[in-house]
């Protein structure tokens, strides 16, 4: 599905093109919808042909600096309609009951003139999950098909840490927001908090992105969903 649809807060510019350039102040206020450098030039030199080849590669992602706001996503908990009661989520179970982890992949894309300042997924990218951190050495690059791009592995696995509590999409809106945007049925589900812990990724040229997000949900306690 779509990125954006499970984001609750901490990103900027999803209501600009893409192709637009992107100052360092939106950079400093969250993560940025926006695409890298190389991929702004491929797509300006496709643009002098018609429909642009026929060219659909879209490599939009979010992408953050140290100074950036968490980026601040709900994960729901997709419970079957067949559940019975006693069998489905609630507000701080432990999340580890729930889901068996998450897996975050950056763009697929070329950092400009590959810059060796430039963001490294595997150590400068920070999670925290149900309101636990998660130590960067619990932490893995995932090598296999599909999850490499250039000889590059661009997704990393998260463990589900063992404090980490579920809550819900309405516990997380402020009183204003809960009068426009609360849900009828409220969902069950798992916070997740990302940000860049490195310090000296302090450039639009050096960010780090995220473009996907996937997680594996257990059917019940402890039973991986088939």
């Amino acid at each position: 599905g779509d990125l954006a649809e499970i984001i609750v807060a901490g990103t900027v510019a999803e209501d600009l093109e893409v192709t637009m350039p992107k100052s360092q102040y939106f950079y400093n206020k969250g993560w940025t919808f926006d695409l890298s450098e190389s991929e702004k030039r491929a797509k300006r030199r496709l643009s002098l042909y018609p429909d642009g080849l026929g060219f659909r590669d879209s490599k939009e992602a979010y992408y953050g600096i140290y100074e950036s706001s968490n980026m601040t996503i709900f994960l729901p908990y997709e419970t079957d309609e067949n559940s019975v009661v006693s069998d489905v989520p609630k507000v701080n179970d432990p999340a580890s009951d729930w889901y068996e982890s998450v897996i975050l992949c950056e763009v697929n894309a070329k950092t400009l003139d590959d810059n060796p300042d430039s963001c490294n997924f595997a150590s400068d990218i920070g999670v925290s999950i149900g309101g636990v951190g998660v130590l960067p050495n619990a932490t893995s690059m995932i090598r296999t098909i599909g999850s490499v791009y250039l000889g590059k592995p661009i997704c990393k696995h998260i463990p589900i840490p063992a404090k980490a509590r579920l809550t819900s999409h309405n516990q997380l809106l402020s009183e204003n927001e809960r009068r426009t945007k609360a849900l009828e049925k409220d969902q069950v589900g798992l916070l997740i908090e990302i940000f860049v812990s490195n310090p000296h990724i302090v450039h639009i040229h050096q960010a780090c992105s995220i473009s996907h997000v996937v997680w594996q949900e257990l059917s019940s306690r402890n039973h991986l969903k088939k």
